[in-house]
């Protein structure tokens, strides 16, 4: 998601606010642990190719990290969460099935 990154950078700048922060490794680590919580993303982990990609896939990690972590500890957005994730496994999976095939 550098595409995102990059444009929120420039939002970051024009509004003199700076640059938004990078995810951390400690902001993905924090963030799945707070999912694993979830049924949902336990079904995804015992996935191996989801498991693959939540655990090695740049852009999944980056989104995992991403997510808000005060709302995760709440749990309010669980099903927008869940979507969005479920998104990027989905695509990811597209995109390594197109180049297999």
């Amino acid at each position: 998601m550098k595409v995102k990154k990059i444009l929120l950078d420039i939002l970051g700048f024009v509004s003199f606010s700076g640059p938004y922060p990078d995810v951390s490794e400690e902001d993905i680590s924090n963030n799945i642990q707070l999912l694993k919580k979830n049924q949902w993303f336990q079904t995804l982990m015992n996935d191996e190719k989801y498991r693959e990609f939540v655990v090695h896939d740049k852009d999944v990690r980056y989104e995992i990290g991403y997510l808000n972590t005060k709302k995760l500890k709440r749990n309010v957005h669980k099903d927008r969460y869940k979507k969005k994730i479920q998104k990027i496994l989905d695509k990811r999976n597209n995109q390594l099935s197109n180049i297999l095939t």
